[in-house]
């Protein structure tokens, strides 16, 4: 036994000084699992550890609510939800919204879970941390994905696609979590090959047990009397024990340990862990006793009161991934194991012989206990299978298990270095410079087809519409305001003349002014006055200053026609506004109000006058596309028709 003792301290510490996030799929203070025992190894090796609480996988039920008041007094019993837990590990215990496939609550436990995170990690000086994740959900995803790191580590323990239809849920996101991590610890064979579809990088590496601690139990202590008290209380009867420790969950097969109560009523059944199972029904046979979880110090006295140890699961597609590293425990005590055929542990019993009795079914694993109780209580067993099963649980420990995983991870982020240095050249390069050349070019180009040529003007020419000029009974004038953009410009002005010399030239008899724009006066106001000064008869002058679009510009052009008795105008505006009013007043001919018009555009606006060095200014631009907007507008309406 000294010999073994020394050689488990032999393992190099391969992994240290690194700040590293677990993101795990328990809590803390839950049954001493993987999750514990790495992050508190890798912590005691001299890695800064940020320990993440599970942030679930499935909406709270009555049943968890001990846990949700757990969680709650862990958050405030630290700062802001951290406290430390051991030198250079720290316990994160996040209160969040729980329901993990919302999408809403999703965005929203991200948004705190960095705020806090950060916070944290900024505090500490924790920088581009190495991550670590037991929990493949679209929460993790989103944590990872927004921290940089130097490395994603998944470590992969469950079969969700077998788990329950909640878990099931994951199963997407886990997809991708194994596609982008850097590298992958699996815990079973079946994992490991599911892992291996989506990426190289994947070990195998099943639970351990912490050696150590468990060899340091073999002398008797104390602890032996605290457990043997428990025993001797609450076992009724006096017999061998066939012990288990773990949680009482629905991995278990129950119909067995019924079958084993009945079929062996002098031998007690002991079950060390949570009830997370109904077990009311087992609870009145006299040889079955549940202890109840136990700090995982005194596991090892607790096993080592076990005259043998069992794994009484079912087997399903759930347990064909499933390795029970409780047995790395039991054979640190020197138990002998009888189990369950689990394919994981065919698996191990094939590389190790002897290592596990199998129980193919209930009769014959009941039979396998017998034999055992008999081997284990012959002098020969304690001299030479003992130290077989303890060199069994040394090599499937721990300390040896996260100092391969170290180097792998040590491994992992050289090659990230190397690879980086290798890129450096090849990433400082000028694809940016050239995109944002090619783009200016572009830019360019279109600025001289744009401004600099009649590019434009040649687009806006089926905008513009002129009939023959005849004598009409009045002149429509629209103002700058329409078909400009809706922008006021002395266009009005240019407008309102071309009028009075049609009405000097007695080709009409009357105006209508059409303007909204406003700063003292209305441009319908301002051409009025204009008219009037230059001898047009102010009863021959009909106002309009609250249509503001061309749509009811075409309406009160209608009705001030209706209302006068007048057939025919002529109508003035923009060039490019022509077309869009052509349309409009096709479409009230088509409902019945038919009157001629006469479009007559002012062909020399100075709003559309080419500067001096060809194209067009912006603002014509802006009037341009706006026309063709109005008309896809109206068109998307029904106010025109295409033809």
């Amino acid at each position: 036994m000294e010999e073994i003792s020394e050689k488990s301290s032999d393992f190099a510490l391969t992994l240290r000084g690194q700040d590293i996030i677990c993101i795990s799929s328990i809590d803390w203070d839950f049954i001493w699992q993987s999750h514990q025992e790495i992050m508190s190894t890798l912590a005691k090796q001299g890695n800064r550890v940020l320990f993440i609480e599970n942030t679930g996988v499935r909406t709270p039920k009555l049943k968890d609510l001990s846990r949700i008041k757990g969680r709650l007094k862990n958050f405030f019993k630290g700062t802001k939800g951290f406290r430390e837990q051991i030198d250079n590990l720290y316990i994160f215990s996040p209160i969040i919204l729980p329901f993990p496939y919302s999408k809403v609550a999703l965005w929203i436990n991200k948004m705190i879970m960095l705020v806090f995170i950060r916070k944290w990690m900024h505090a500490l000086n924790f920088s581009t941390p190495l991550i670590w994740s037991f929990l493949p959900t679209a929460l993790a995803r989103a944590i990872t994905k927004s921290i940089p790191h130097s490395l994603l580590v998944y470590y992969c323990a469950d079969s969700f696609e077998n788990s329950s239809s909640d878990a099931r849920k994951i199963v997407p996101d886990q997809t991708i979590f194994i596609t982008t991590a850097d590298v992958i610890f699996a815990t079973s064979h079946v994992l490991k090959e599911k892992c291996e579809q989506l990426n190289s990088n994947v070990h195998l590496f099943s639970g351990g047990v912490d050696f150590e601690k468990f060899f340091r139990a073999h002398p008797r202590s104390t602890k032996d009397e605290i457990v043997e008290k428990e025993l001797r209380d609450r076992l009724k009867i006096k017999g061998p024990i066939v012990g288990y420790i773990g949680g009482i969950h629905k991995a278990m097969n129950f119909e067995l340990i019924e079958y084993l109560a009945q079929k062996n009523p002098l031998i007690n059944f002991v079950y060390i862990g949570p009830l997370q199972e109904d077990v009311s029904f087992l609870q009145k046979y006299n040889n079955v006793c549940f202890l109840g979880q136990k700090g995982h110090e005194l596991l090892p006295y607790y096993i080592k009161a076990f005259n043998i140890a069992h794994i009484p699961y079912v087997c399903s597609d759930y347990t064909k991934s499933v390795y029970p590293s409780k047995i790395n425990e039991y054979w640190s005590m020197g138990k002998q194991v009888v189990s369950s055929p689990l394919f994981e542990v065919k698996k191990f019993v094939a590389n190790y012989p002897n290592s596990v009795v199998v129980g193919e079914d209930n009769e014959d694993y009941s039979c396998k206990i017998c034999e055992l109780l008999k081997e284990s209580a012959a002098p020969a067993f304690k001299e030479q299978r003992f130290n077989q099963l303890l060199a069994i649980a040394q090599e499937n420990s721990w300390q040896k298990k996260i100092a391969d995983m170290g180097r792998i991870i040590s491994s992992a982020l050289d090659l990230k270095k190397k690879a980086r240095k290798r890129s450096w050249a090849q990433s400082f390069n000028f694809h940016e410079l050239r995109r944002i050349a090619i783009a200016l070019l572009f830019f360019v180009i279109g600025w001289g087809l744009i401004f600099k040529t009649s590019f434009i003007l040649i687009l806006a020419e089926p905008l513009k519409y002129e009939s023959p000029l005849r004598n009409a009974d009045a002149v429509v004038v629209v103002a700058s305001g329409t078909g400009e953009m809706g922008q006021s410009s002395k266009s009005y002005e240019e407008r309102i003349f071309e009028a009075i010399k049609l009405y000097k030239q007695d080709m009409t008899d009357y105006l209508i002014l059409f303007g909204m724009t406003k700063v003292k006066y209305s441009e319908a106001q301002l051409m009025n006055l204009i008219a009037q000064e230059n001898g047009v008869d102010a009863n021959k002058i009909f106002l309009e200053e609250k249509s503001w679009n061309s749509r009811d510009i075409v309406s009160s052009i209608v009705n001030i026609l209706q209302a006068k008795g007048l057939n025919s105008v002529i109508l003035i505006s923009s060039p490019y506004h022509m077309l869009r009013m052509k349309k409009l007043m096709e479409k009230k001919a088509r409902e019945g109000f038919a009157f001629e018009v006469i479009y007559h555009p002012l062909q020399n606006s100075s709003f559309y006058q080419r500067p001096p060095n060809g194209g067009i200014t912006i603002s014509q631009l802006q009037a341009i596309a706006f026309e063709y907007a109005a008309l896809v507008y109206y068109f998307i309406r029904g106010d025109i028709e295409a033809n």
